[in-house]
């Protein structure tokens, strides 16, 4: 288990191929055998413990004493020389109702850097069971997940936390009708409508690839195969963008001084988007819902989105289709006053 101020190690013994005990670092001094072993409730394909977890921290030079309850779910041995799965859970969340739009919703704070704090940080923020199923998908992607730190859109709503109390249960949110409700990227329906600023000043709309097939390449400098792919990505531009390709590059980097070190030895032939935000935060990806780094969202000459693609090659297969279906089509016809002009000899 991992707070981003305690690591909290375990061990767990197993006998024959069930879990039947497990010793947790719940004092934080990393030794084990002080530790009194907690029996696990057997569940059949796996077995489960809760423990609770305390310390205390400084806020604004006040102590504040931070408690967690945790479950703890171990798994059967599926086979010889096979590491078993195990998870990890938080059980008590601050939760309550947060009014939205004239609705009470059922909501909860999330402490994504698990510090024990509600704040604008590293991946804090509130879900709300917008379609009121009574289920939540705790990701950070998820269209239920609205970050502490930055705006975001949902639905035809523009939300923004305004106020956030450092334990989590006090969240105020404003928001603000769009007066259209945003489309969810799915493959063959339009692409949601963008509007981003590159990083030499130009502002740049979905609305002005139409007639081009556009790639949305989300990227970082940091990222291991975006640096392997990158070649391969600039020879795509380079024997495509001539026959109308066009490749909008969307940077997961939160460093801008990385990301200029990176283009300033590898420099890259189109536009650039950089809000220093990681991905959950990013405008674009959260609009297009690009969980990693390294995806093309390919968006075809009539502004629809063709599909995601991690594969250079099977990406290149689409633009071959789309340029040659774009050449292919007749050139619109011209005015009569046009054709007079071009038809006068004399």
């Amino acid at each position: 288990m991992t707070t981003s101020a305690h690591d909290v190690p375990f061990v767990v013994r197993y006998e024959a191929e069930r879990p039947v005990e497990v010793w947790i670092d719940v004092n934080f001094n990393g030794n084990l055998s002080e530790e009194h072993p907690v029996g696990l409730t057997d569940a059949g394909d796996y077995a489960t413990c809760s423990c609770n977890l305390a310390w205390e921290v400084e806020v604004a030079g006040e102590t504040r004493a931070i408690e967690w309850t945790m479950r703890l779910r171990f798994d059967r041995v599926l086979a010889p020389g096979v590491p078993p799965i195990y998870r990890v859970q938080q059980v008590l969340v601050p939760a309550g109702t947060i009014s939205w739009g004239g609705d009470s919703l059922v909501a909860f704070a999330y402490d994504g850097n698990h510090d024990g704090l509600y704040t604008r940080e590293y991946g804090d923020g509130i879900f709300i069971d917008l379609d009121k199923d009574g289920f939540f998908r705790v990701e950070l992607m998820s269209p239920e997940f609205l970050p502490f730190s930055v705006p975001a859109r949902f639905g035809r709503h523009t939300a923004e936390v305004s106020q956030v109390s450092v334990d989590g249960t006090e969240i105020s949110v404003k928001l603000r009708d769009e007066g259209t409700a945003m489309p969810r990227p799915e493959p063959g329906k339009p692409a949601p409508p963008f509007e981003v600023r590159t990083t030499d000043g130009r502002v740049l709309r979905n609305s002005d690839f139409l007639g081009r097939p556009l790639a949305l390449y989300f990227w970082a400098s940091w990222c291991p195969s975006c640096r392997g792919l990158a070649p391969q990505v600039e020879d795509l531009y380079s024997r495509y963008h001539g026959r109308g390709f066009e490749i909008i590059g969307i940077s997961y980097d939160d460093d801008s001084t990385a990301l200029a070190d990176y283009l300033r030895l590898r420099p890259e032939p189109w536009p650039q988007v950089f809000e220093g935000r990681r991905y959950w935060e990013n405008s674009m990806g959260r609009l297009f819902l690009a969980h990693a780094a390294g995806a093309a969202f390919l968006i075809d000459s009539e502004g629809s989105l063709d599909g995601v693609y991690y594969d250079i090659g099977t990406l290149e297969g689409r633009i071959q289709e789309m340029v040659a279906i774009t050449r292919r089509q007749p050139e619109p016809a011209r005015s009569a006053s046009a054709k007079a002009t071009g038809t006068d000899a004399r």
